[in-house]
């Protein structure tokens, strides 16, 4: 779970928020890739006076407060799982995808015929 916890903190550095989350039961990316997206977030997240904020109302605010910001979202995202979040974001512009561990990834759908048997 470090390992996990480590990589996905890795953040984009000049887009807040485009980085992982620890929610309640595991880990998250969120990309609010532009002012519209984050208010599309700030509104699905149950918290709009995030993008009124005047520290977070443009991207280049939020970068210049990502320690602020990205705080309240942690704070936020660890209130439920993560296939809470993922679903949350039906209908919207920005993005909530899971970070599955290797197995969950073989396991997943999509998986089918990704691991070839080659008899040895």
């Amino acid at each position: 779970k470090q390992w996990y916890q480590r990589r996905v903190r890795a953040a984009h550095p000049s887009i807040v928020p485009y980085q992982g989350f620890t929610t309640s039961d595991g880990f998250i990316v969120v990309a609010a890739n532009n002012d519209h997206q984050f208010w599309e977030l700030s509104e699905a997240v149950g918290w709009p006076w995030l993008a009124s904020n005047p520290m977070f109302s443009t991207n280049e605010l939020r970068v210049e407060n990502r320690a602020a910001l990205i705080g309240h979202l942690s704070e936020r995202f660890k209130e439920e799982g993560t296939e809470y979040w993922v679903k949350l974001t039906e209908g919207y512009s920005f993005s909530i995808s899971p970070v599955n561990s290797v197995k969950e990834a073989f396991e997943g759908p999509g998986s089918e015929g990704m691991v070839v048997d080659e008899g040895g």
